[in-house]
């Protein structure tokens, strides 16, 4: 039997306005072995918002359709690194030690900690392992820069990037609810901390 019309259409309105996910932050300490360079693949790094290094980024954050926001980012301190064979940067990532937000929830900043955020990788390079291993070449040249915790957060619905995170060595350190008006966070449910050797104890967000 076929749902009526109507019924299927206030749904439909009701999935876009309202719409609630669990959000899982986990985290990692430093990596200080080696790590395993994808084969044709080279390590990259910009910090710094220099022409050249916008020019990359911003070709970069093309393919998801982000690219307005890579000038702003470099100029406010955060870190851009990917993967880059001959074609150009297959898959990337960010890091910030401070204003990381899941909606209204504000990621406390401490010294050393870094926060993993806007991973891509391109859809014919997925499933080769790029995602865990940029994550654990990050964790390796930040240990250096004196970065000992490595945060980032995942919807429980994304389960193929929580395998990727998972196979980094990431693990579970917290959850919390969010309700989404019109895909802007509008409020935090519940929240719960859990046993975590990566995470020094203490508190890793405020409202």
């Amino acid at each position: 039997m076929h749902s009526d019309p109507f019924v299927k259409l206030v749904r439909a309105i009701a999935w876009r306005t309202l719409r609630m996910s669990d959000i899982l932050i986990l985290a990692a300490g430093p990596v200080d072995g080696h790590v395993c360079v994808p084969t044709g693949f080279r390590f990259i790094t910009v910090d710094r918002c220099t022409p050249e290094g916008l020019k990359l980024v911003r070709k970069a954050m093309t393919s998801a359709q982000e690219p307005d926001v890579a000038e702003a980012r470099l100029r406010e301190g955060h870190r851009f690194y990917g993967w880059q064979d001959h074609a150009g940067i297959q898959s990337f990532g960010w890091t910030c030690a401070s204003g990381r937000q899941i909606g209204r929830l504000h990621m406390l900043e401490k010294q050393g900690r870094l926060y993993c955020y806007n991973f891509f990788t391109a859809p014919r390079y997925r499933g080769q392992g790029l995602y865990p291993s940029l994550l654990a070449s990050i964790r390796r040249s930040q240990a250096s820069n004196g970065s000992s915790e490595f945060l980032i957060d995942v919807s429980t619905k994304n389960l193929a990037s929580r395998r990727g995170i998972d196979k980094a060595g990431f693990e579970l350190a917290a959850c919390t609810r969010v309700w989404t008006v019109f895909n802007s966070v509008a409020w935090r449910g519940s929240s719960q901390r859990f046993p975590c050797p990566a995470l020094a104890d203490g508190d890793i967000w405020y409202e």
